[in-house]
């Protein structure tokens, strides 16, 4: 397994954008990054203040709010259908 330690938030935030998988070639591990990136949402909803989000509207682009809107869509979508099934 590669050396995982980081320096800088630079460096944490480069490597996460530009990371493919564990091994670092091969296939892209989505599963992995969806659960990074729910790592993230628990830490936001866990410490983040009402007042963190006051600033928010130039944070994101338009590509990352439409692929954040598409992302919850999905999410969505299959919640439903798996709260048909049972």
């Amino acid at each position: 397994m590669p050396n995982l330690t980081v320096h800088s938030f630079e460096e944490l935030e480069e490597r996460l954008k530009n990371w493919i998988n564990f091994s670092g070639e091969g296939d892209y591990d989505f599963v992995s990054m969806m659960l990074l990136l729910k790592a993230c949402i628990t830490n936001l909803r866990t410490h983040s203040l009402l007042a963190d989000f006051e600033n928010l509207e130039d944070f994101f682009s338009s590509e990352e709010i439409h692929f954040m809107q598409t992302l919850i869509e999905k999410c969505s979508h299959s919640s439903t259908n798996s709260d048909n099934l049972g």
